[in-house]
């Protein structure tokens, strides 16, 4: 095994564990990838084979424990569907030039929201006054399919916010419907980039392995504990990460 297939491992091992508890497993993912020296759309490409199988593990766990009905999402589904087919079928035109840009604007912006997610969820699910809107959801769900087959991490939070905010799904239910479409929407993507030839397969398989560990584990961990650690501790890397990115440290 060659030491950067460990670091890898010990990536996806983190971003598995992180992202079946609270969200940001792209965070750790995408700029390690870019930090081994794999050229960005390659490391955008290649990541979706770690969101697939972080989304498809956390799924399967959730699914044996909460109760749901996914027809009334379908919509919304398709939506996310063919907005990541066209992210990832069109990133080539503009992800190398603004890889940096993005990482330096969705970092913050989702830390600020694994943060205070309970905020947002209880205003949200307090908010009797919104209404369904079909065609705001539409859009939204196209916007946010765009944005996660384009360049990926957060994709799966906004997916959450959607199904909670604008659809009034219940929060526990929204948990696994969101996996769900996450894990549909990193399949059209990974299919985009495929037919590209951009994935390398062979880069994110200790990646993979890793997530598959990480995913299980979080996914089977008591929620509310275990957060109190992933919090700081994921802050913390990809601060890290950020300045090695951008600071060269």
């Amino acid at each position: 095994m060659h030491f950067s297939d460990g670091i890898l491992f010990f990536v996806g091992l983190m971003a598995g564990l992180v992202d079946s508890v609270i969200g940001g497993g792209g965070l750790l993912t995408l700029p390690s990838l870019f930090l081994l020296g794999n050229e960005t759309l390659t490391s955008v490409a290649s990541n979706k084979v770690a969101g697939v199988t972080a989304a498809l593990v956390a799924f399967l766990v959730y699914f044996r424990k909460i109760s749901f009905n996914f027809k009334f999402c379908l919509l919304f589904t398709a939506a996310v569907l063919c907005g990541s087919l066209l992210g990832s079928l069109t990133a080539n035109y503009f992800i190398r030039d603004y890889f940096k840009i993005l990482i330096l604007i969705a970092c913050p912006a989702i830390l600020y929201f694994i943060w205070n997610k309970e905020k947002w969820i209880y205003h949200l699910t307090h908010d009797l006054s919104v209404k369904i809107n079909q065609p705001l959801i539409v859009v939204c769900g196209l916007l946010v399919g765009f944005y996660d087959g384009s360049f990926g991490p957060g994709g799966g939070t906004a997916m959450f916010l959607v199904l909670v905010g604008l659809m009034k799904v219940p929060v526990m239910q929204a948990l696994v419907i969101s996996k769900a479409v996450n894990l549909i929407s990193a399949a059209a993507a990974l299919s985009g980039y495929w037919y590209q030839g951009l994935v390398d397969f062979r880069l994110v398989l200790p990646l993979a392995v890793g997530i598959c560990l990480g995913a299980f584990c979080g996914a089977n961990l008591a929620l509310r504990n275990i957060e109190k650690i992933l919090k700081p501790l994921l802050t913390a890397v990809v601060i890290l990460l950020m300045s090695y990115l951008f600071l060269g440290f």
